[in-house]
């Protein structure tokens, strides 16, 4: 009974596959045409690294504000940590400056 099921399932999988083919390869074909309100654009597959789309891609363009406000950001973010981390190496130093003078004084006090 289970294996009939089974069956059953992998044909029906089977149909939905083939009936699905049918309807995204009208899509695909039309994929071709596709068209962006820009100057340039380049679409390029993370994994595989192939150009899906690309539109002017190798005109040299200056960068668009995006790019600018995100860089902006970036290097905000950027001088953020280092004054965090200037703040954190001077609270160290002067943690370490209290160690070592109680250090001090219980030496002083165990003399």
């Amino acid at each position: 009974m289970k294996r009939t099921l089974h069956t059953i399932r992998l044909w029906i999988m089977i149909a939905v596959l083939a009936l699905s083919s049918l309807y995204i390869a009208p899509i695909a074909s039309s994929a071709s045409s596709f068209d962006v309100n820009a100057e340039s654009a380049i679409l390029v597959d993370f994994e595989t690294g192939d150009v899906l789309f690309a539109k002017n891609a190798d005109t040299s363009l200056p960068p668009a504000s995006m790019t600018k406000m995100m860089t902006e950001y970036l290097v905000l973010e950027a001088i953020k940590m280092v004054r965090l981390l200037g703040r954190l190496k001077r609270k160290l130093v002067n943690m370490l400056t209290v160690f070592q003078l109680i250090i001090v004084s219980l030496e002083l006090d165990c003399a």
